[in-house]
């Protein structure tokens, strides 16, 4: 997939394939973001995608994320189950569009448990 332009022009191009966009495991209903593990993992994975690619569309996907967590008792189970799924899509259509490139997974998780700002 040869695609020209900048991030943003890559971006909304996957976001609009539906080819790509079915092919996202989220999408099929194989994975609940909501479960306490996969959650957890979801947020390593936004943070380590920034770690290897800090720009500001990347640094979106962590504010974003953090917001969705941060007003999550405002949500219904179900709202807040889209939401996630919402943002998931983002991730993935971002992370493609970026090159996949390699992520440390331990990123982010050094001071787990050890106060306001650990990653949950």
């Amino acid at each position: 997939m040869a695609a020209k332009g900048g991030f943003g022009q890559k971006y909304s191009r996957l976001l609009g394939d539906g080819a790509v966009l079915a092919s996202i495991p989220q999408l099929k209903g194989d994975l609940d973001l909501t479960e306490e593990g996969t959650l957890q993992t979801f947020v390593a994975l936004v943070v380590a995608l920034y770690s290897a690619k800090p720009n500001i569309l990347t640094l979106h996907m962590v504010t974003g994320l953090h917001s969705l967590l941060v007003l999550q008792p405002y949500y219904t189970a179900a709202s807040f189950r889209q939401a996630l799924q919402v943002h998931y899509l983002s991730t993935a259509a971002l992370y493609l569009s970026i090159k996949t490139p390699d992520l440390d997974l331990d990123v982010g998780r050094e001071g787990e448990g050890e106060g306001e700002d650990t990653i949950r």
